[in-house]
């Protein structure tokens, strides 16, 4: 059986309406507009300032997006049937037009509900984060009460024989385990048919208690599947680490503070981010480390089973561990040159950086701007930072804060990929094709 083509990890976007007629074309601009209407249902957000945003304007947004939030109670996915069937790509299509005609932020909620049906799987998991996200932030109680389907979805997600009976995930090869839905890009069929069909059944609105029903079962699916977009966002909702762990994190170790850092040349290293330790790419011999050792630093550290890593949850309490565990690590060696930090991979570089590790060099890709990574730039040390745009991660999780970016780092060099998905800053052909290795 031949490989899956990979995923160009940079895209072009468009601000045209018709982009939901061929979603697997114009899957980057689709998973960015979901990203951004993530982003405008904060309520933290400035919408005035981020409707301006000529990154916003690229995705086809009106300009006065989100001048009022008081429909988002009342909007509900009004489901467009003709001859029993439902055409997702209509629905969403006509959403959109609606969203930008009116102006009224709540009609998101609509076109979220009709992109979680899309054949596309990284479009679909994108929608089902966003609703997530949403959900519980505005209404935590419905997230509490379903709190035990959720869990059960999540084993299933993980066990194949766990609670065949779920009518949305589905039994063995309908489900999550269907080689649809574990292959990477493209379409997902299974979970689109299925989605269609328990929408039929319904015939009617869907509230915000099913949507957390879809979006949680869309999510443990996600949890299963070769593509990494779908993967990640799925494991950064749902990272399967308790409360309970975190707790004996705490209990077990005791943070170090680092005044004083070791001599800077030595060795440089990778740090990857959430949910990437399951990837190989940051491991000697992995695709990047390989690339970095062999153009960019031969001091690469390169001895397996020795190599940084940490448990890459969505938590603090694991990055305040894992940031001590690697000052720790840079104390053991003789000095760091360049530290590679991927996402949170920067906040916990950024934390050992500031315990008084000595760093030459720090290179944040598709970075979270944390507190940490803030005043690491304000060090004096030098500081790459390399980004797409709209990070279809950061920006949907709400990882990122409007106008709490990359401006509010300090003096650093700054490498805009343009538009591209959170794993382009890692990827070595887009290194290659930007000259990245110039900036270190």
């Amino acid at each position: 059986m031949s490989s899956p083509t990979p995923i160009p990890s940079l895209f072009d976007v468009t601000d045209s309406d018709d982009t939901y007629r061929s979603p697997n074309e114009f899957v980057g601009t689709n998973v960015c507009r979901i990203a951004t209407l993530s982003t405008l249902l904060d309520r933290l957000t400035d919408t005035s300032s981020f409707s301006a945003s000529a990154d916003v304007a690229a995705l086809g947004f009106a300009p006065d997006i989100g001048r009022d939030f008081s429909s988002i109670r009342q909007a509900h996915p009004r489901w467009s049937q003709e001859n029993d069937s439902v055409d997702f790509n209509d629905n969403q299509r006509n959403a959109w037009i609606r969203l930008n005609e009116s102006g009224l932020i709540g009609y998101a909620v609509e076109f979220l509900a009709f992109a979680l049906g899309s054949r596309n799987q990284r479009e679909s998991i994108a929608a089902a984060g966003a609703i997530w996200v949403y959900i519980r932030e505005e209404s935590p109680e419905i997230i509490h009460r379903q709190r035990f389907h959720i869990w059960q979805r999540l084993h299933k997600g993980v066990d194949p024989n766990w609670l065949d009976s779920d009518p949305i995930v589905g039994s063995e090869g309908q489900g999550p385990y269907s080689p649809a839905a574990l292959s990477p890009g493209g379409a997902s069929t299974s979970w689109s048919d299925r989605y269609t069909a328990f929408i039929q059944a319904r015939q009617d609105e869907i509230d915000l208690e099913t949507m957390v029903s879809l979006a949680s079962s869309r999510l443990a699916e996600g949890l299963k599947s070769a593509d990494k977009y779908v993967s990640a966002v799925s494991r950064t909702i749902f990272p399967l680490f308790s409360s309970s762990i975190d707790e004996q994190l705490r209990e077990s170790f005791r943070y170090p503070h680092f005044t004083q850092g070791t001599s800077q040349s030595g060795t440089s290293t990778i740090v990857h981010g959430t949910a990437a330790y399951k990837g190989d790419w940051w491991y000697p011999g992995g695709d990047f480390h390989s690339y970095i050792l062999k153009n960019h630093r031969s001091n690469l550290y390169n001895k397996p089973g020795t190599a940084f890593d940490w448990s890459g949850a969505l938590s603090s309490n694991h990055r305040r561990i894992a940031a001590s565990r690697f000052a720790a690590w840079i104390d053991e060696k003789e000095g760091t040159q360049t530290v590679f930090a991927h996402s949170y991979g920067g906040d916990v570089a950024s934390m050992a950086i500031g315990d008084g590790s000595k760093v030459d060099q720090l290179v944040l890709m598709s970075c979270p701007v944390t507190d940490a990574v803030k005043a690491a730039t304000e060090s004096g040390i030098n500081v790459v930072d390399i980004r797409v745009r709209i990070d279809p991660v950061l920006t949907l999780l709400r990882l990122v804060k409007w106008r709490t970016g990359a401006s509010r780092l300090g003096k650093i060099t700054r490498v805009d990929l343009g538009w591209g998905w959170h794993d382009a800053s890692h990827d070595p052909h887009v290194w290659d094709e930007r000259g990245i290795g110039s900036y270190l």
